[in-house]
Order: C-alpha cells, then structure tokens, then sequence
C-alpha cells in the first residue's frame, strides 16, 4: 500500500486517516487536501489548501494517510477519486468534504454502498459532522435561491435557514461530551458561518431591487429581513478562538460587504467603494482582525480592486506574523514597481514566447479561460482599445488563456469559431498565449491571479514590472476610454 512519507518536524504530532473503499468505481488514487487558513466556494477544493497529499488503495480497498501536523485542530478534504475535468477540476464531490480533525487522531473510515463508519480516536468528531451534514444532505435548504424567496415568502425563507441552524446546534450538543472544548466552538462556528454565509450571499442581489417601489411590493416583509441581515445575526463573541475558523471568517467578510453596500444604496453613505479597512478596524481587534484584514485584501486582489492605500493601511495595524506575511507577499506580486515574474508560454503556432521578448513595451495581459462572462465581457472591449494603439509600436497587447484543453483553447480564439465555442476576442496584433496544460497550477498564473479571480488584467512597464494590478476592464465606451488613457499615462512614465 503506497503512502505519505512522514516528515520529521518538531514539536509536530502525526495524525492518521485510514479506510476503506468498497466501491472500486472510483480507481486507485486518493486525495487528501489539508484546509489553509481561509475557505471559499470554489470548484477546486486544492485551491489555497495547505497541503495536498496522494496515496493508492491497495488491493483490498484500503488505504492510509498520514501527515505530521501542529497542535491546532484542522480541516481535511478526502477524495476518492483523482480524475478531472478537462478544466482540471476533480470529478468526484469529497467523501469527507472540510471536516474538523485535532493532531494526534488516528480515524478509520469504512465507505459503504449507503454508509459510512468512524472509528479510532477522533471517530466522534467525524460521527459529529457527519450526522450535522444529513441534516441537509444536497444543501437544499441552504443554497435555496433567494429569488424564490419573493414566492415563497421571505419569512418562510429566511425562516427555514433558520430552523436548519437551531437543529444542527442542537444535534452538536448531542455529542458536547464525546468532543474537546475547542473542536466543539469551531463545529459550532462551522455551523453557524456556513449557514449566515449562506443567507448574506443569496440575498446581496436582491438588495438593489429594494430600489424599485414595484420590489417592496412583492413582500412587504423584505425590507425588515434585509435590515434584520445588516444589523448582524447572534454572533460568536469575537473573543473566542473559534471565530477564526475559515468558514466563519468568510461569513464575516460577507456580512461586512452585505452591510456595507445597504448603507451605500439605503442611506446615502459614501463609502469607498470595497475599501472595507474601517469597518473592520471599527468592529474588531487582535488575530481576529488581521485575518479578516487579510481575507479582505485577498478577495481585492481576486477582483481586480486591491488599492495601494488598502495594504499600506492593513500593514499599519496588523500585529499577526502570518497575516503580515500575506500582506506583505501581496504587496510584493501587486505594487507598482515589482518586477513581474518572466513566463515561457506557447503561441497557437507552437513558438515560445516570454515576457522578456516584449521588454521596451508597455503591456496590457489578459489572464481568461473559455466559458468566463466577466471575460468574454472584458474581451469585447479589448478590440476597441487595441485599436488607438494600432500605429504606436510601444504598446502590446498579450492574451494568456488557462484553458487545460488546448483545443478549446484554440477554438475559442478562432476568427471564425463552430460548434460550441467561447468566441474571445482576435485581432492581427494580439498575441495569443496558452499555459501548455498547466492552467491555475502554473506559477505565474498562481501568482497573479487570485482567488480565480478572472478576467485579470495586469499592465506592465517597459522594464517588465508592474505598472498596474488594477487597471480599468473596458466592458462599455466610457471604461474603454479610460483603460485607453491608463495605458497612455504608462508610456508617458517611463
């Protein structure tokens, strides 16, 4: 039977996870995905993991995983399966999908046709989540469409999210006695975070059709929920460690922007727009705040909105290491005047082409893939902008597609594509570049995309370092004109 090697690191516990797989539907290769310190919906489960480990079931079934850790609880991903999607996503959903295990367990999971089986040390912990799971098994109740809402009624609705969070709670206290203090206060944060997380997010758009008078009167209740969501849900006193759970954090980041963007349309407030610094510096404070901080930045940087002033102002504050770090990492990849990383991609012809060819240039890149609206969207306008350039040599346009499937890719970029093709943009002065198969697992694409955060648009200097992270994306007449004097300031600077 393969497994991990251990690795010798001190003051470090080794913590198992062994099985059976009884279905052999699924092949030989197992994924394990150890949870960084954020989470978020995404379609890759590998993305900002910690760690990603592989072992083979052996002959019979079974399997082992094991992998030194520290001395803090943890979330873990269990995979049966390693194949993918042309995209490179995984196939198959989790096994176990972000369940909390502590450092030093050794569980045992047996995977029947219909059931499933814990047991060893930590098996209560893994009988816990898993009982709270089948509470809602699909999400059904969680991930209902908020635009149901105006027909079933937005009490009922809302009110059904919260029956869920009662009864999940209260199935969690069945087993207080089997679990630790901590994992106990982050399974209650993971409650909690994932079903207000929930609420905040279904309901964002429907906070613009409050405007219109013909809104208010579907339910006439819609407003009171909207402004019941604002004003905060019982929260977790911000004292207490499980607060940093990723789930929870990325409810209060929810929250924040759900607030913030009420007060922006209800009440006239001018706030800046995704500069969400004071609200958490006003509302929180230590650890709690520097991750909150960090995630904020993060998810910027993933919308092309990450301002100067939002790390200079973070770093001013933050008191963490690791989140300082974060921060400081990102104002490495994104501030102005950071040499840009070279790549080595190939064009449709096959030549390689690396961003050192166009140095003495201004650049504008476009980082997409295939089936992307905001980026088709971006690519429309592209074309326009490309063209007030067309007799001035200091300027090139470069298209990276992360597209893993090179004939998609290829038919995408088409000037006169057939059959089911994502029409990007083609002009006779773009160069069309392609990761090789490499997509997101590239290292430039992972180092200047965040968060799957596409379209990304970089301009580049003429010494090939960053001249903006941010800069206007040409989606009607007005940005694309604005995008056309941005790339003409760049030549002016240099």
């Amino acid at each position: 039977m393969a497994q991990q090697p251990e690795r010798a690191i001190a003051d470090q516990r080794l913590t198992c996870i062994t099985g059976k797989v009884t279905n052999t539907a699924y092949g030989d290769t197992l994924l394990l995905v150890v949870q960084g310190p954020f989470f978020t919906y995404q379609n890759d489960p590998e993305w900002r993991a910690a760690q990603v480990l592989k072992t083979t079931a052996d002959q019979n079934g079974e399997f082992k995983f094991q992998l030194s850790t520290g001395n803090s609880p943890f979330h873990v991903s269990l995979f049966l399966s390693s194949k993918r999607t042309p995209k490179g996503y995984l196939i198959d959903k989790a096994a176990v999908s972000d369940y909390l295990i502590e450092p030093g367990d050794s569980i045992n999971v047996i995977f029947g046709e219909k059931n499933r089986y814990y047991t060893g040390k930590g098996a209560a912990l893994f009988d816990a989540q898993f009982a709270i799971r089948q509470t809602d098994p699909e999400e059904k109740i969680l991930k209902g469409s908020g635009n149901d809402s105006f027909k079933a009624g937005i009490k009922k609705w809302i009110g059904q999210k919260d029956s869920l969070l009662k009864a999940q709670l209260n199935l969690l206290r069945n087993y207080q006695a089997k679990l630790s203090p901590v994992c106990y206060g982050i399974i209650s944060a993971d409650i909690i975070g994932t079903n207000r997380a929930a609420v905040c997010a279904e309901m964002m758009p429907i906070i613009t059709l409050l405007q219109s008078n013909n809104a208010k009167s579907v339910d006439p209740n819609l407003a009171d929920v909207l402004k019941e969501i604002k004003q905060g849900f019982t929260d977790i006193n911000p004292t207490d460690r499980s607060c940093l759970a990723p789930r929870y954090i990325y409810y209060l980041f929810l929250k924040l922007r759900f607030k913030l963007t009420y007060d922006h349309i209800f009440n006239g407030n001018n706030a800046p727009d995704y500069n969400y610094f004071p609200a958490i510096i006003e509302q929180y404070s230590g650890i709690l705040r520097d991750k909150l901080l960090a995630f904020w930045l993060i998810m910027a940087a993933s919308k092309n909105l990450l301002q100067p002033e939002f790390l200079v102002h973070a770093l001013t504050v933050m008191k963490t290491p690791v989140f300082i770090q974060i921060t400081q990492e990102l104002q490495a990849t994104y501030a102005k005047g950071q040499a840009v990383t070279d790549f080595n991609f190939k064009n449709a012809e096959g030549k390689t082409v690396r961003l050192s060819d166009f140095r003495g240039k201004i650049l504008l890149v476009d980082l997409w893939f295939s089936g992307c609206g905001g980026c088709l969207a971006v690519a429309a306008g592209l074309p326009t902008v490309e063209k007030a350039f067309e007799n001035r040599s200091g300027v090139a346009f470069i298209s990276i597609s992360i597209d893993k499937d090179k004939q998609l890719w290829l038919r995408s970029i088409d000037k006169n594509p057939s059959g089911k093709a994502y029409t990007h943009y083609t002009t006779p002065t773009t160069t069309y570049l392609y990761t090789g198969g490499t997509g997101e697992d590239n290292p430039f694409i992972k180092r200047y995309v965040a968060e799957h955060g596409y379209p990304t648009l970089l301009i580049i200097d003429k010494a090939g370092k960053v001249y903006s992270s941010i800069p206007v994306h040409p989606v009607n007449a007005e940005l694309q004109k604005a995008l056309i004097k941005e790339l003409n300031e760049a030549l002016a600077s240099n």
